[in-house]
């Protein structure tokens, strides 16, 4: 069979940063397409320090990955999308459209996110270039921050159903023991930066051991991007000695690289997975732990609404408020502390509600946010009226 069109990529492959692991799976659902020709051109790490990493993904995932061909400087598209920081929205000479992925976490788009260091108005000057981005809350950012509404498309993530699903729970039992987790687990997975609310999560956390001294906070940190434990005991540093020394006696931090299948056993040995963040572009994790059958606690009224469901999220209030990142206005949310400390009250007091959201959230999250479904609506997006059938 012929390709009836040809989509570029430019973006990162091969490194354990959210917007690589997107790039794979939107790859390797893009590469089963049929009449759908891509190619892939590696972009620079925005850090020199970065280095890839193999073995992030099932080895045939990534062989595949790796045999996708690359573009070379007489490439022609019909498209181009790039999945790389800082976000280049200069129209590229490959193609007639450009589409540049993009995150807003702070309601803005300061001028560091931009190649250039030029305004989102500006950059967006020729009309041939889009933004894709994976949240209405990350969208709004875009408009707040000068876009034209017309030319931001919202393209949610998905997950993996081969790796990110619930366990059997006499596997489950079995994979706790080797975590050596014996009582109530919540789980947070990420940079530990200070829009993750880790301060508010370990005070709540400290709070909460009074009443149940068996539960324990599991910290995936990413060691090999960021300085991921200093942050994290940056944060500690806001507690009382007598906060921190129950929280130090009750938490493990894993700061290692994972794969992604060993990344999915954190979120299956977990009791419930707490995400009281203030600005986040879509948060991955939240959608990966419900797809593996776990409880989520979260902030609401940030793009994480888009995609959890009361089955199985337990929302924490917030307040949206002013801020300034980078001498761009913009806005976050601020969870209410008291009421963090509420809902994980609620999902250590109920484990009724935990065993159906294990049995409730993984289909849920499987039937309308595989990345099957996500690459559908990304050629919808690239490809308007193009007969593609994203299998």
């Amino acid at each position: 069979m012929g390709h009836d069109r040809t989509l570029l990529v430019e973006g990162w492959r091969f490194i354990p940063h959210s917007y690589a692991l997107v790039n794979h799976y939107q790859l390797l659902e893009l590469i089963r397409v049929p009449g759908l020709r891509v190619l892939h051109r590696d972009m620079p790490f925005v850090r020199p320090d970065w280095k890839e990493t193999t073995g992030l993904l099932d080895p045939i995932d990534e062989q595949s990955v790796r045999a996708i061909p690359a573009a070379d400087a007489d490439t022609r598209a019909d498209a181009v999308l790039r999945i790389t920081f800082p976000y280049d929205c200069s129209p590229s000479l490959a193609a007639p459209r450009t589409f540049v992925f993009g995150t807003s976490e702070f309601g803005c788009i300061p001028a560091n996110y931009l190649a250039g260091g030029q305004t989102l108005q500006r950059a967006m000057a020729d009309p041939t270039v889009q933004i894709i981005t994976p949240s209405h809350w990350s969208k709004a950012g875009f408009i707040h921050g000068g876009a034209d509404p017309g030319r931001v498309a919202v393209v949610p993530h998905g997950i993996e159903p081969r790796v990110f699903h619930p366990l059997p729970a006499n596997e489950r039992e079995s994979l706790r023991r080797d975590f050596g987790l014996e009582g109530f687990t919540f789980l947070c997975i990420g940079s530990m930066t200070a829009n993750k609310g880790l301060g508010p999560l370990l005070r709540a956390f400290a709070q909460l051991s009074l009443e149940y001294p068996e539960i324990q906070l599991v910290m995936k940190g990413l060691d090999a991007l960021y300085p991921s434990l200093d942050l994290l005991q940056q944060h500690a540093a806001g507690l009382t000695e007598a906060e921190f020394q129950r929280v130090k006696d009750r938490l493990i931090y894993l700061g290692q690289t994972l794969n992604l299948r060993d990344m999915a056993r954190l979120y299956q040995a977990a009791d419930a997975y707490v995400a009281p963040y203030s600005a986040e572009g879509f948060n991955l994790p939240v959608l990966e732990a419900a797809a593996c059958g776990t409880p989520v606690i979260c902030t609401a009224g940030g793009p994480t609404d888009d995609f959890t469901d009361p089955q199985f999220a337990i929302p924490v209030r917030s307040a949206k408020t002013a801020t300034i990142q980078a001498s761009a206005n913009g806005w976050m949310l601020q969870p209410d502390p008291a009421h963090l400390l509420e809902q994980m009250r609620a999902a250590r007091e109920n484990p009724a509600f935990c065993e159906s959201a294990r049995l409730t959230a993984s289909e849920w999250i499987r039937s309308r946010f595989s990345w099957k479904n996500a690459t559908a609506r990304l050629l919808e997006v690239l490809f308007p009226g193009a007969p593609f059938d994203a299998r």
